[in-house]
């Protein structure tokens, strides 16, 4: 019987250092190796402390204190940052839906008085505010129809997901994902303009707003004058929510400008004093505003939108509303008391074409101009004419409201001063509001550059 060599492995070990020991022997090998090898430990020993370094240094420090050549950032990048991308970036769309809404002062606190759909094209560095109207009338998935802006508080109800619920409804009604939402209160927005210093805001025409609704749920004046202006947050906020501003300033397009002058304000504010180049600075806003916004958004995602956003022409920002008007696809109706925006088609095939369309069109064109009515009050009932501006707004701009000298009108009168000529508009008139209309117009009216000046009666 043959014996096995209990030593076999001390052989191998012996035959495998000679056959190194002969490999060091040639002169080629530390020629073509040495450099590849030393690299490769330099690049171990780098790594190692870039990555338990991860939670003291930011990425601009260690960047700069790295030799200013590709391969270090490069690394520097890889290893600490790993360069992640955002959500929709690889499919060069990125979605970030923006919820404004009332917070726990005002009446319903979780309706969203703001909803903007905002893409993001990396490649073109293009942005497209999409402005989606509050009555929109919509499926609520778990609980059936009701406007758009319903749809964060009912989420908020039941599980306090809100803006997750909000974005699955925006998801399916234009047919694309939603994959980041921003959710932010009123007094959040105007802690983070307070707490950049207040913002430079060029008002491009004056207007007044009667109606501006206050924390007692009741209404104030307001007031702005074309010119710059140093807007501090309650200011600020005031400028982007006034809904029944004078001189045109009462449509949700209207609106959306100036919302759009607001975050451009913020980001050139943002600019100036060098946050994204401070992280400090850009870590205290974030904290000061953690209990009034929501996102799902990481900080480091959060970063870099706002690298991104730096970059972006404010001039080649594209801008839509969804409105009710004759070119539109939605038309208004009233259900159940509620003013509401329908389909014309019964389903959202054409909003879902708008959204995602709306990088092929940078210049958009704005809505013919609104008809422009007096309101005045008839009649001895409170509030009757602040009553109806809801409803008639989206149509018309209202120029002037008040009471009439008389107050003994039992039926609705409406003069047209248009001769005719604005009939789609007057039909709206009738179906909202009823009443008899009537082409001699009383020598107190004329000259006062109204379309239809409307007498309000109790019935």
């Amino acid at each position: 019987m043959r014996h096995l060599n209990v030593n076999w492995i001390k052989d191998l070990e012996n035959e495998e250092k000679r056959e190194f020991k002969s490999i060091l022997k040639k002169p080629s090998f530390f020629k073509k190796n040495l450099k590849k090898f030393i690299r490769t430990i330099a690049i171990f020993i780098i790594a190692g402390f870039l990555l338990f370094s991860r939670g003291i240094f930011t990425e601009e420090s260690l960047i700069n204190e790295m030799p200013k050549i590709s391969f270090w950032k490069g690394i520097a990048k890889i290893l600490i940052f790993q360069e992640r991308l955002l959500k929709g970036e690889i499919s060069d769309r990125i979605n970030v839906l923006v919820l404004g809404m009332g917070g726990v002062t005002h009446e319903g606190p979780y309706l969203t008085d703001t909803i903007i759909l905002v893409s993001l094209k990396p490649s073109t560095k293009q942005v497209a505010l999409l402005s989606i109207p509050r009555d929109l009338w919509v499926p609520i998935p778990g609980y059936g129809w009701g406007k758009i802006n319903s749809a964060n508080a009912i989420g908020e109800s039941k599980d306090g997901r809100g803006a997750q619920l909000a974005s699955l409804v925006v998801s399916k009604i234009f047919n694309l994902p939603i994959h980041y939402f921003i959710r932010i209160d009123f007094f959040g927005f105007k802690e983070l303009i307070d707490a950049l210093g207040g913002i430079d805001v060029y008002v491009e025409r004056s207007f007044t707003d009667y109606f501006y609704p206050t924390n007692n749920f009741g209404y104030k004046t307001i007031s702005f004058t074309k010119g710059w202006e140093k807007m501090n947050g309650e200011r600020a906020l005031e400028f982007v929510r006034s809904r029944h501003g004078t001189n045109g300033e009462d449509s949700d397009f209207a609106r959306m400008k100036r919302q759009q002058k607001v975050i451009f304000a913020i980001k050139k504010k943002i600019d100036e004093i060098n946050i994204l180049k401070d992280p400090k600075k850009a870590w205290i806003i974030f904290n000061l505003l953690k209990k009034y916004f929501s996102t799902n958004l990481s900080f480091d995602e959060m970063m870099k939108l706002a690298r991104f956003f730096k970059d972006v022409n404010e001039e080649k920002i594209i801008n839509k509303v969804l409105e009710a008007d004759n070119s539109s696809p939605l038309y208004s109706e009233i259900i159940n008391g509620m003013y509401v925006l329908k389909t014309r088609t019964g389903n959202f095939d054409e909003l879902a074409e708008i959204a995602k369309n709306i990088f092929e069109k940078e210049i958009v064109r704005e809505k013919k101009e609104k008809p422009k009515i007096i309101l005045l009050n008839g009649t001895f009932i409170d509030g009757l004419a602040r009553s109806k501006i809801e409803i008639l707004s989206p149509h018309f701009e209202i120029i002037e409201i008040g009471n009439a000298k008389k107050r003994d009108y039992s039926r609705t009168i409406i003069y047209d001063l248009t001769n005719g000529k604005k009939n789609k508009e007057l039909n709206i008139l009738k179906e909202r509001l009823g009443g008899d209309v009537l082409n001699e117009i009383p020598d107190e009216f004329i000259g006062k550059g109204a379309d239809f000046i409307i007498i309000l009666g109790e019935k």
